[in-house]
């Protein structure tokens, strides 16, 4: 028997706890770790309790897989499935140690205090037991995008090499069980060294064990404090280059140049936002998360980057902490999105980001202002097709088209963008 196996599912729990209470602690995620030969949750994160509006008693105790996808929507649930099971089966052929580099990311719907919104859940393999149960971990954030009308999204990704697998955590390294979290007395402290050095075993924890690409920004100057040795994989930088002080631009010149714009300007507002209307206390709950085209080996590939603050200095220098994933969402003609979150609460806050409002009545078709204005009066797809004599997917595939002309993220925003421009009555 390989020693891997020489564990017990509560051994392989209790090697874990420390990351999996710091990512619902610190990150503020949604963290659960399954038994997947059983069904069973074996941890629940308490911040469960305000998302899904459940008695916090119950995330205590270990509960069925039923638990969790009664709140999935109906119509993403059989696929989200299917997909996994795939995903499974692909990964369980490989030599264990190759399973700990891959992670299953999904988009879907959810429902979240009576409404669906989407989110993003990343999965990967804790380990394996003596009697071969896998264990796995998922950690839940709300997405970025959060078109409500799109399909599930999926990717498995191997993090060692940055690759998306193509069909249609490292392993547990020791860290002393200790409970961190953010140190709210000292959140400003003498210089921003002091600030990266009291999250220096956090930022760590995500690279090693959340597979993620890390960095961290000092604002005043806009140059990386830290750059995570996996960029250069990411990247294709130099590794000796992560380790000097770089510029913001040798991050930046990767990303699209359709969507740095409106992420540096849409930035800029969130950070007005905390720093002239929160408390100190108040902004550590908040992080944005954005969702933008990057160019990845040579090939464009859409991102997540998710910012939050770690602390500002006493010369009023904001440190922040970003970390990059690849998408689930791999649709390269969707338009930049981001949504600000306080994740204590779980809300996404409403906020007047750039608009960049183009006029779009020249830019859209006879039909697809047709099907616009249609939507603009609350007919369905199904009855729009009907009404036109074309299918459905013909409809749906018009719709995405207008929301890509239009750069928005849903039809709601697109019918309420036509109704300024006086497209619709």
């Amino acid at each position: 028997m390989d020693d891997f196996k020489l564990e017990s599912v509560d051994d392989i729990l209790e090697k874990n706890r420390t990351y999996v209470e710091f990512l619902s602690q610190v990150n503020n995620s949604l963290v659960w770790v399954l038994d997947r030969n059983t069904s069973t949750y074996l941890y629940l994160s308490p911040n469960f309790s305000d998302y899904l509006k459940c008695d916090p008693s119950e995330l205590k105790k270990k509960q069925p897989l039923e638990f969790i996808t009664r709140y999935i929507h109906p119509d993403d649930l059989l696929e989200l499935i299917d997909i996994q099971d795939q995903f499974i089966g692909f990964v369980a052929s490989l030599p264990y140690k190759e399973q700990m580099d891959y992670k299953h990311i999904f988009e879907f719907r959810v429902l979240y205090k009576g409404e669906w919104r989407r989110v993003t859940d990343q999965r990967q393999l804790l380990g394996i037991s003596f009697d071969n149960r896998p264990i796995t971990l998922g950690i839940v954030d709300p997405s970025p995008n959060q078109a409500l009308d799109q399909a599930v999204n999926y990717k498995l990704v191997n993090f060692k090499t940055g690759d998306i697998v193509s069909f249609e955590s490292n392993e547990s390294s020791g860290f002393p069980l200790a409970k961190f979290k953010p140190d709210i007395t000292s959140y400003r402290t003498v210089d921003v060294e002091t600030i990266f050095e009291r999250n220096r075993l956090f930022i760590e924890f995500m690279v090693r064990m959340n597979n993620s690409c890390v960095y961290v920004l000092e604002r005043k100057n806009n140059t990386f404090l830290y750059m995570s040795p996996n960029f250069s994989k990411f990247w294709g930088y130099n590794p000796s280059s992560l380790k000097t002080r770089q510029s913001r631009e040798f991050l930046v010149r990767h990303l699209h140049s359709d969507d740095i714009a409106a992420f540096m300007e849409a930035q800029d507002k969130i950070i007005e936002f905390l720093y002239t209307t929160l408390s100190d206390k108040e902004r550590l709950h908040y992080k944005y998360i954005c969702e933008l085209r990057a160019l990845h080996k040579g090939v464009w590939t859409r991102i997540v980057s998710q910012h939050w603050l770690l602390g500002i200095s006493s010369d009023n220098t904001p440190v922040v902490m970003g970390v990059v994933d690849l998408s689930p969402n791999q649709n390269s003609n969707q338009p930049f999105s981001i949504r600000l979150i306080n994740s204590k609460t779980g809300e996404i806050v409403s906020f007047p980001f750039p608009a960049h409002e183009n006029t779009i009545s020249n830019s859209l078709s006879n039909r697809e202002l047709e099907i616009l204005k249609m939507a603009g009066e609350g007919m369905l797809s199904k009855e729009i097709s009907e009404k036109l004599f074309i299918s459905i997917h013909t409809v749906n595939g018009h719709r995405q088209k207008i929301l890509r002309k239009m750069k928005v993220q849903n039809l709601a925003e697109a019918i309420n963008l036509a109704r300024r421009q006086g497209l619709l009555s």
